[in-house]
């Protein structure tokens, strides 16, 4: 969406075909499913309550379940660099190092598609620049 929109394109009506980069990351039908599941929560754990509820009020209702499923509000987020981000999303995900970046970015292009810039803006400057890098596509 941050790419359709700084081309001012309308997000609307562009397919994502037109702005998608990189190499597309896949799940095989046969993997874990909790993969998914992971990056949402590595996610989710890491920024503070009020934004956390604001992006799951964006989810669609089915995602927005499995997206609150077992998150407990009163903690204070992890705090984390990138590589030690990528470090536990690799091990918590039981991927190899070397691609948790690229699934990463491509479960946040996919979240660009639905939730408004608005939102996302306001999530991303809760994060640290390095994170912030990291799940931020490339306009």
């Amino acid at each position: 969406m941050v790419k359709c929109l700084a081309e001012g394109r309308d997000p609307r009506t562009t397919p994502a075909s037109e702005l998608a980069q990189g190499k597309p990351v896949t799940v095989d039908a046969d993997a874990d499913q909790d993969e998914g599941l992971r990056l949402m929560e590595e996610h989710r754990d890491r920024l503070p309550t009020d934004v956390v509820a604001h992006l799951g009020a964006q989810l669609p209702s089915l995602v927005r379940g499995v997206f609150y499923e077992g998150w407990d509000p009163h903690p204070t987020p992890a705090k984390f660099d990138r590589q030690e981000y990528l470090d536990r999303f690799s091990h918590e995900a039981s991927l190899p190092t070397e691609d948790a970046e690229d699934i990463v970015r491509a479960v946040t292009r996919a979240v660009f598609l639905h939730i408004p810039p608005e939102q996302l803006e306001h999530v991303f400057d809760t994060l640290p620049h390095d994170l912030r890098s990291l799940v931020t596509p490339a306009a």
